[in-house]
């Protein structure tokens, strides 16, 4: 018998209102649910089903083609218990129907995570299955204040207090629940004495209550930067198409879109990364191009591509342009952005080697703008980006590069 999939979106959220549709990523926060549970192949879309409450919600559900459920006015008020919605959801399936509850508040959850929490079930001995996350708290911290605000029974747990010698303890974090209809109705809840713990990592476990975990999220999204790269790959797409790409050119990132050098068409995308330009080689014509500046890389560990990716993707671009003259610069250091700069140091060392074995001009930016290894304070906007007293440096010894390299 093939499980199920119930996504519960009520309309009626008061501590942040409509929090299930919140568009997240381009997409409302459900479809972020809804996708997963597709994606994860454990489900026929017919066997998915959003309940909810808004027409609304219905109608916009019903675009990714699964099943909308309307809920009566009863068990959409306040006093409805998750139980209510489920037991009713569940009396059209037989007693030993395998369901699965996923909240559409959970938007990290991914197809493996549901793949692998069914495994889960089916493989234990068990009457439910329920995503847990490990706590970053040890239990002697909470406590309880009295009537003027006092602590009641904690007193003492900062003395010779170590995190590392307490127990790791756990909580469900309202991600993924597993049961069978039987034992479901039998127990009346997920939580008993036969319920699996499947555990999730804390950015996968992340589930939304208010905006300040709405806005959590956006941060881990924005700092997602493969997630990013992937996402905006049509974007980066028209930014290059649109780019007056002849005679001289700087190809660049966000670090470099400031810099103006005399007879250049600056070309750098915010952003991109040496795959990224890779993917869009082919929208640069190089009987139109004279001269091309690179300097190109350190999105690409920001991402985490690998050491031989990074270097891969630069031969390709240099063996794209190898017919006109080239001018390449180092990756300049980050300033407490990455854990060390020791990868890029690295890649420099291959990248300097390679320029000089195939007779590239090659300069290290480096030697002017860090110091032991690290981006300058005094240089850096945001530990990555560059302010004006760095442009002028960057524009000046450019300038000079080339023009000792031409004459």
């Amino acid at each position: 018998m093939r499980p199920v999939c119930i996504i519960p979106a009520r309309s009626g959220s008061k501590g942040l209102p409509n929090k299930n549709m919140l568009y997240l990523a381009f997409k409302p926060l459900i479809f972020h649910t809804i996708d997963a549970a597709i994606e994860s192949g454990c489900f026929l879309k017919e066997d998915i089903y959003v309940s909810t409450d808004s027409l609304l919600y219905k109608e916009i559900c019903e675009e990714r083609g699964i099943n909308v459920v309307l809920r009566s006015k009863k068990l959409s008020d306040d006093y409805a218990t998750s139980f209510d919605v489920n037991k009713d959801f569940l009396k059209k399936f037989d007693e030993k129907q395998v369901f699965v509850l996923l909240q559409a508040t959970s938007p990290f959850r991914n197809k493996d995570d549901i793949k692998n929490a069914l495994n889960l079930f089916y493989s234990s001995d068990c009457e439910n299955v329920v995503s847990f996350v490990e706590s970053s708290k040890a239990l002697k911290l909470f406590t309880e204040l009295d009537e003027n605000g006092y602590i009641k029974d904690n007193i003492g747990s900062d003395n010779q207090y170590r995190r590392q010698n307490n127990k790791v303890v756990y909580y469900p974090n309202g991600s993924i629940y597993i049961s069978r209809k039987d034992y479901y109705l039998k127990n009346g809840c997920y939580m008993t004495d036969k319920t699996k713990a499947y555990l999730m990592d804390k950015k996968t476990a992340l589930d939304i209550d208010d905006i300040y975990d709405f806005n959590s999220c956006l941060g881990n999204i924005f700092f997602d930067y493969k997630r990013r790269e992937e996402i905006n790959k049509g974007i980066f797409n028209k930014r290059y198409s649109s780019l007056k790409k002849v005679g001289n050119i700087i190809l660049s990132d966000s670090r470099f879109m400031n810099i103006n050098i005399d007879g250049f068409n600056n070309c750098s995308v915010d952003g991109v990364s040496l795959k990224i330009l890779n993917d869009n080689l082919y929208l640069f014509d190089t009987k139109k191009i004279d001269k091309v500046f690179i300097s190109l890389g350190v999105n690409d560990f920001m991402i985490g591509h690998s050491q031989n990716e990074i270097q891969k993707y630069m031969i390709n671009i240099l063996e794209y342009f190898k017919n006109i003259k080239i001018y390449l610069s180092s990756v300049i250091y980050t300033l407490f952005r990455l854990r060390d700069n020791n990868e890029i140091i690295k890649f420099n060392e291959w990248l300097s080697s390679y320029a000089m074995n195939n007779s590239i001009s090659y300069i290290d930016l480096n030697d002017y703008l860090s110091k032991d290894n690290n981006l300058r304070y005094k240089y850096s906007l945001d530990g990555l980006n560059f302010n004006d007293d760095a442009n002028c440096v960057i524009h000046k010894m450019i300038e000079r590069f080339i023009n000792c390299d031409e004459e």
